[in-house]
């Protein structure tokens, strides 16, 4: 299945070029416009705050979500941060399935998207300004691929804070974020049981069963999740996948959160659900 889906999505991706080589499309600096925005005005010393890379993608467009899925890459950002200054892993917004040709699918975002992250200043800062930067690189399709980048960068001064003008749109963004399952008002219990090549995740609800559920499998270079299905039985659900192990590639001692998304009665919602594996080769 592995080598299945990597031969459709090579052929994919050659049609992609040549199609790119015979109708050049839009500049990638037109698909994706990004900018870096800062939860405040400005920052005091050892005190956290908040900074969001937004990517508005242009319509029918999509990238790609840390786990891609079957094809595409997944969206990154690198910080560039002052001494001392330190910064939380990237946290990504609930994606969206993507149906690929040849019966493939991806993981990704469409029309915008912003990626956060908390930074924590050190306990003194000499300077009376700093300056946030950041890389970001991702590849957008449609009926081809663009790979995009942007360099950004932000200055804050340091000083007393006022609310900033983009305020509501962090409050946004961090609605969609997915809920560690730990600490979902929804969730009685969870639990995962696995044998090494099958893995089961059994969560028991609280109130009304949500709809519509969708997983996303954890990134991972090393571990393909095949074969999903999800299960619901009275207040309890179960999701089941294979678990294929790369040949050559080593399992990270800590992988990012799955994510469950679902719908309520207040839209869409969605768990952070960890995975957890024997780091080993």
């Amino acid at each position: 299945m592995r080598i299945l889906a990597f031969l459709c999505l090579a052929f994919t991706m050659t049609i992609a070029a040549t199609a790119i080589t015979r109708a050049a499309p839009p500049a990638a600096g037109d698909l994706v416009k990004a900018s870096l925005l800062a939860d405040t005005t400005a920052i005091q010393p050892g005190q956290p705050f908040r900074v969001g890379v937004l990517l508005k993608i242009a319509p029918q467009w999509h990238v790609y979500w840390q786990n891609p899925g079957e094809g595409g890459i997944p969206t990154t950002i690198t910080l560039r941060l002052p001494e001392g200054f330190v910064a939380s892993p990237v946290q990504y917004p609930m994606p969206l399935r993507f149906s690929l040709p040849g019966g493939l699918y991806a993981f990704g975002y469409e029309d915008q998207v912003m990626l956060l992250v908390t930074i924590t200043p050190p306990a003194k800062i000499d300077s009376s300004n700093v300056t946030i930067g950041a890389d970001g690189n991702w590849l957008v399709c449609e009926k081809v691929c663009v790979a995009g980048d942007a360099s950004l960068s932000l200055a804050l001064p340091v000083g007393a804070t006022k609310r900033a003008d983009h305020q509501d749109l962090f409050n946004e963004w961090s609605g969609k974020l997915p809920v560690p399952i730990a600490s979902a008002r929804n969730v009685a219990s969870y639990r995962q049981s696995s044998n090494g090549s099958e893995l089961s995740l059994r969560i028991e609800w609280k109130g009304p069963v949500p709809s519509d559920l969708e997983w996303f499998p954890p990134a991972s270079d090393a571990l393909m999740f095949n074969n999903v299905r999800i299960d619901t039985q009275g207040s309890t659900t179960t999701i089941s996948t294979t678990v294929e192990r790369l040949p050559g590639q080593t399992v990270a001692s800590t992988l990012p959160d799955s994510v469950l998304a679902f719908r309520t009665a207040a839209g869409r919602s969605g768990l952070a659900v960890p995975v957890k594996f024997e780091a080993r080769k």
